[in-house]
């Protein structure tokens, strides 16, 4: 699998994943391969504690068994619903790339988004999509995330999953009009604290033919995420329109569980939820709200 994914001919069970020119987005696709056996994996994070073909495999191997096996730590395993801890719906930390970026937009606020343009081909059901959309939001704890103002050391937040993310339909005329509306849409600022950080607005110049904007925080989706996204949307909106069952496979971990992972559990002396000193809690600033309706 390895010699696939990576610019080499061939590997030895003690070379280095990342020597030999592994990425955290080719980590994604290892582990990808591995889902599709069925069988019961730990976290893509895992890989960074064991760099080596050998170690990985023990890892892998020993994630259907105590976690202890292979020097897995329990934090690496995926959790079943069962083994969430309580207030697993409370803050929990930033990664450092997220911290970067917060950090961006307080120095130079608005510059932290990206927009992108996407070319829908063949009718489109206006209610189907949106649809589509409400399970993706429904699905992903990132597209519900803020990042409550004032909080030292910066948290995340993921809202309730029953929230509804609108997406704006237009009928337009000509390539004009949409970079106008790309150029309005891009104007638009996002603050990190205020739900919701994506935006969705889909432009039709003709029956067949359409034009999704994807307005977006850079603190909650980069380029690869955001192609995965898109990706499951143009999945389930097909779904959704022959009828079937909409939802792919559940997710075997989500963003939330990535972070916690690399973080000390439980009785280290650091809360797992909020990465900060046990007894002590992340504090917003007061009158901050931790979210606000949506105005797309």
């Amino acid at each position: 699998m390895w010699s696939a994914l990576l610019p080499v001919t061939s590997v030895g069970r003690d070379d280095d994943f990342f020597d030999l020119g592994g990425d955290s987005l080719l980590v994604l696709q290892v582990f990808d391969r591995l889902a599709e056996d069925g069988r019961p994996l730990p976290r893509p994070t895992v890989i960074y504690r064991h760099r080596t073909l050998a170690a990985l495999a023990s890892a892998v191997d020993a994630a259907a068994g105590p976690p202890e096996a292979a020097g897995v730590p329990p934090a690496a395993r995926v959790p079943t619903p069962g083994d969430e801890p309580a207030g697993h719906s409370g803050p929990f930390p930033v990664t450092p790339g997220q911290r970067g970026f917060l950090l961006a937009e307080a120095m130079s606020p608005g510059a932290g988004t990206w927009l992108a343009r996407l070319r829908l081909s063949g009718p489109l059901d206006p209610d189907l999509f949106q649809r589509a959309v409400d399970l993706l939001v429904e699905r992903h704890g990132m597209l519900r995330t803020v990042f409550p103002a004032g909080a030292r050391p910066p948290v995340q937040q993921e809202l309730p999953n029953s929230l509804r993310l609108p997406v704006q339909f237009e009928t337009v005329t000509g390539r004009d009009a949409v970079d106008e509306r790309a150029a309005a849409e891009s104007r638009r600022r996002m603050d990190t604290w205020a739900w919701p950080l994506i935006r969705l607005r889909v432009l039709t110049l003709a029956p067949r033919e359409h034009v999704l904007l994807v307005h977006a925080h850079h603190v909650i989706a980069d380029g690869y995420s955001a192609a995965l996204l898109m990706r499951e949307l143009t999945e389930v909106y097909d779904r959704l329109t022959r009828g079937e069952t909409p939802l792919p496979d559940p997710l075997r971990a989500d963003f939330r569980d990535h972070v916690l992972s690399a973080h000390p559990p439980a009785g280290t002396g650091t809360s797992t939820d909020t990465g900060l000193p046990a007894g002590t809690a992340a504090v917003p600033a007061e009158g901050a709200a931790p979210y606000r309706p949506p105005v797309l």
